[in-house]
């Protein structure tokens, strides 16, 4: 009888280190690159906002945002105003 309670020692260690195993890769956060991507459009500015500092009264200042999809389906900008 005593191989009999070593052996289920064994087995009943294996399964709290495989459900422990498995708990604690069901906490890891999965990354942005593994993430599926999404289904909509997603419009991303790598810098949205910019200051021109003092600027002369009749002076043109420009600068230019880029503007990128990361969502899985076409992004269509319909109306732009500036702030």
């Amino acid at each position: 009888m005593n191989g009999f309670y070593r052996a289920g020692f064994w087995a009943c260690r294996q399964i709290g280190l495989a459900a422990m195993v498995a708990f604690w890769l069901a906490m890891v956060p999965v990354r942005a690159a593994d993430a599926p991507a999404q289904t909509g459009p997603a419009a991303v500015l790598a810098q949205p906002e910019h200051h021109f500092g003092t600027v002369v009264e009749g002076e043109t200042v420009t600068h230019e945002f880029v503007l990128q999809n990361k969502g899985g389906a076409v992004l269509a900008i319909e109306n732009l105003k500036s702030g």
